[in-house]
């Protein structure tokens, strides 16, 4: 590997990375005294520094007058055919995790809740709205339609008020999050997508009583070679109510 020895004379800017349909080619410019540059310069198919790829073009063009020139190197990595001919890459290792992650729910959806009526509901938005202190520190709301000309909230929704008095409009609540890694050689992973409901790959310890959601999928190159990390991400959840096609609820 020809080591690039001249790095401090990169010109500002540089590398530039330009992605193509077949692979990316690393483009790095050096100004320094000309004897240096041509002592340093890197032949074609040389491996060049730490830049991915093999070289594909290294020429200098002095610099009128200065006794200096300028080194263009470009860097120059294709994307490799797996075995299956095509640019999917082999299948090397895969590594599973299971994490929990924490998130912040509407009080209206914990389970303490759950048996709060439609009518406490739109009882507990009124009481939200009314303006009268004696009436709402009683959990209580305005009704002049009937006698006395006050409604009382449930004890379940006098709970839940009490709740938002003390500034709890949510809450922390955990789901498990199963995640996939697979390493790939010689070419790309497959191609796959997220955000749609989605059952992840059965595991030892995966926890039960949840419905999936597919929330990420992302492909990282790693080393000098042609190597792939795919993560893929699975969030659990009680319910999935939508994705990003779908809803799954009926109409009440």
């Amino acid at each position: 590997m020809a080591a690039e020895s001249i790095y401090a004379k990169r010109k500002y800017g540089f590398p530039l990375i330009k992605p193509g349909e077949k692979g990316t080619t690393t483009s790095i410019e050096y100004v320094d005294v000309t004897a240096t540059l041509e002592s340093a310069k890197p032949d074609i198919g040389d491996t060049w520094g730490d830049y991915l790829g093999a070289v594909t073009s290294s020429y200098i063009e002095e610099l009128e007058n200065t006794g200096k020139s300028t080194l263009f190197v470009d860097v120059t990595y294709e994307f490799q055919a797996g075995e299956n001919g095509e640019d999917i890459g082999t299948l090397e290792t895969v590594v599973y995790e299971i994490e929990w992650v924490m998130f912040q729910r509407s009080l209206f959806e914990h389970p303490r809740f759950e048996p709060l009526t439609t009518r406490d509901i739109v009882d507990i938005q009124k009481w939200r709205d009314e303006i009268n202190p004696t009436y709402r520190s009683a959990f209580q709301y305005e009704d002049k339609t009937q006698d006395p000309p006050y409604v009382d909230l449930s004890p379940l929704a006098r709970l839940f008020a009490r709740g938002v008095l003390l500034g709890q409009e949510s809450y922390e609540d955990y789901s498990p999050v199963i995640r996939k890694t697979s390493t790939y050689v010689n070419g790309l992973p497959p191609l796959s997508e997220a955000g749609l409901k989605d059952d992840p790959p059965a595991i030892p310890n995966a926890p039960i009583g949840y419905e999936w959601r597919k929330s990420a999928d992302r492909a990282i190159q790693t080393a000098k070679r042609n190597k792939w990390d795919k993560t893929e991400e699975w969030l659990g959840a009680v319910k999935v109510l939508s994705d990003k096609q779908e809803i799954y609820w009926e109409q009440a």
